[in-house]
């Protein structure tokens, strides 16, 4: 068996205790219960450093260069799901697949394995950075962040992390287009 497959199944069982002797924190987000379902843990985790942050001037320019790089993203990143679609659709039985799942134990024709430990460093690292990002843009717009939290996209088991913040969405919505797209944007462009 493989070793990271194994670690991966020890975290998902790890996280589950832990989500349950801390009921109190913990909100269910019910998909089709119990295969797939997120499991929110709430925290204040990180809102001061927000605020702190959100105070620097530079962040005007930077809102800016992320919303131009989000779009240009999104319309690059189309493109490339439809030219990596259209050999799936023209000859379904020769092609191979350009979408992977980034698993440690998934092996990706071309990459070397990822291992266990790299991979939940790396996602912790993204996930903190980019929900970090759109707390701080939400606070430079006056749009009060509920809570910051761990979350854990569950297959049967809750094994993937994730994590999130959670801003005042009436708020939000009464804010600027611009100011709004500053938030939403911040968070890929700190990725």
């Amino acid at each position: 068996m493989n070793l990271d497959l194994i670690l991966l199944a020890v975290f998902g069982v790890v996280i589950l205790l832990i989500l349950l002797l801390n009921k109190k924190n913990v909100k269910v987000e019910k998909i089709m219960f119990p295969i797939f379902y997120v499991v929110m843990y709430r925290t204040k985790l990180g809102l001061k450093l927000m605020n702190k942050f959100s105070k620097h001037k530079i962040l005007s320019f930077v809102g800016i260069v992320s919303i131009i790089t989000g779009i240009l993203g999104m319309i690059i990143i189309a493109i490339v799901i439809i030219l990596g679609a259209l050999p799936i659709i023209n000859n379904p039985l020769e092609s191979q697949s350009s979408v992977y799942p980034l698993l440690p134990g998934v092996q990706i024709p071309g990459y070397p394995n990822l291992s266990f430990f790299h991979w939940i460093i790396a996602i912790t690292i993204l996930a903190a950075a980019h929900e970090f990002a759109h707390g701080v843009y939400a606070r430079r717009h006056n749009v009060r962040v509920k809570s910051s939290g761990f979350a854990f996209l569950a297959i049967f088991l809750p094994l993937l992390p994730a994590a999130f913040v959670e801003p005042d969405e009436k708020k939000l919505l009464k804010r600027s287009p611009k100011a709004q797209l500053e938030v939403f944007s911040a968070g890929p462009f700190a990725n």
